[in-house]
């Protein structure tokens, strides 16, 4: 293989052609491709570290363009970093095996997680069992235990499965994003996550840099007012900033990705672009839902994959409320109105003449949480409807 090419021809163009050409054997590296590129885009980066590197919230797949010492990385390099990329972040996906390389990092990252986190841990049992240790020491190995912990579970995880790397404080990062912001989303998790790393490191070292008189002196019941007041503040600056920002949302299930081009169902689902989404849009006057032709919304006729007399609905970032009365598996689902974008709200709704009288989260493509219907029915409030006789079904 040419890793790189003296004449830096990289492009995404090239690098997918030699991919194509790399792989044209193998139906499974070429459905995946296929699959991903209906949903990612391919971008060529400058990277100081990593070949490769994916936003699944811009859904953007980066291939650095340089390897080494700045060298052009070649087209053929390019596209078995993409064949990585694939297989390391899409498997559930694309079914792709595991390469020898991701195998070989995956067992790397993996050890260095665990020793690092043994490290921390033992520093951390340093520290507590110091001789005469001030308070601020005590919490300082305190957190880097628990850090460290956190880090050797994540590096255990790592080694024994494909997709491990289980961060445990992640997961109570995410559930604090779910109180203050009433969902969860992958660009609000990476966030989340940052911080609370730097809150581990800022607690780390303020246990290592115990020399403060005003925290030496302090006794319990000052510390237990400090850590009070500073839990309440992050608790009421958490929600704010997450009120600054539109909706909350989900993507859909990485399953469904490729559905317009085939589905499972074995039929492409219909994807609506702006113009045409438009058609499904509802708004609100004097309490009632109108759709886009200005007549009162009605669902008695309705007929979706789940019954009659109801109609499926979604709600974008920015509170636009898209609903359909008609609903054909493998054809039309919730994923059309937005094209397969995350999603703010989804769910089956029933309305006569224009009165809402009941909801529900049922959505098979984004599986929403009974918070999401939360911020449905604050949208719905704030365009004048009355929800308090809705009746809400969460699943």
């Amino acid at each position: 293989m040419m890793f790189w090419d003296p004449s830096g021809l990289l492009t995404v163009e090239g690098l997918i052609t030699e991919y194509r050409k790399k792989y044209q054997t193998d139906l499974v590296a070429i459905r995946a491709l296929e699959l991903v590129l209906s949903e990612y885009e391919v971008r060529a980066a400058s990277h100081w570290f990593d070949d490769w590197s994916v936003d699944h919230h811009e859904k953007v797949i980066y291939i650095a363009d340089t390897i080494w010492f700045d060298l052009e990385r070649s087209n053929e390099n390019g596209a078995f970093q993409l064949y990585q990329a694939l297989s390391e972040e899409f498997y559930k996906t694309t079914d792709l095996p595991e390469t020898v390389g991701s195998f070989a990092r995956r067992m790397t990252w993996g050890s260095a997680q665990w020793a690092g986190g043994l490290v921390s841990f033992l520093a951390g049992s340093a520290l507590i069992g110091a001789p005469e240790p001030t308070l601020l020491t005590k919490i300082g190995g305190g957190m880097a235990i628990v850090f460290g912990t956190n880090t050797m579970f994540m590096g255990t995880s790592n080694l024994l499965r494909r997709g491990g790397g289980v961060d445990l404080i992640g997961e109570a990062a995410d559930y604090y994003q779910i109180q203050v912001a009433g969902s969860l989303s992958d660009d609000w998790r990476l966030n989340s996550r940052t911080w609370v790393t730097f809150g581990g490191f800022v607690a780390e070292v303020g246990g290592v840099a115990s020399t403060s008189k005003v925290l030496r002196t302090a006794s319990l019941s000052d510390l237990s007012s400090m850590a009070s007041n500073a839990t309440r503040v992050a608790w009421n600056t958490g929600r704010e900033v997450f009120k600054q920002r539109g909706y909350i949302t989900q993507a859909m299930r990485q399953n469904y990705i490729g559905e317009h081009i085939v589905s499972r169902w074995g039929t492409p689902v219909q994807y609506l672009d702006e113009v045409a989404r438009s058609a499904y849009e509802l708004t609100v006057k004097d309490g009632l839902l109108y759709d886009a032709s200005g007549k009162l919304f009605d669902t008695t006729a309705s007929a979706t994959a789940r019954g009659q007399g109801k109609a499926i609905f979604v709600m974008d970032e920015n509170g636009r409320i898209f609903a359909s009365t008609y609903q054909k598996v493998g054809q039309f689902h919730h994923s059309s109105f937005l094209a397969g974008k995350p999603v703010a709200a989804a769910g089956e709704i029933i309305v006569k003449n224009g009165k809402v009288i009941a909801l529900n989260n049922q959505s098979g493509h984004y599986r929403p949480t009974a918070e999401v219907v939360m911020q449905f029915l604050k949208e719905l409030q704030r365009r004048g409807v009355k929800t308090g006789g809705v009746r809400v079904d969460t699943l």
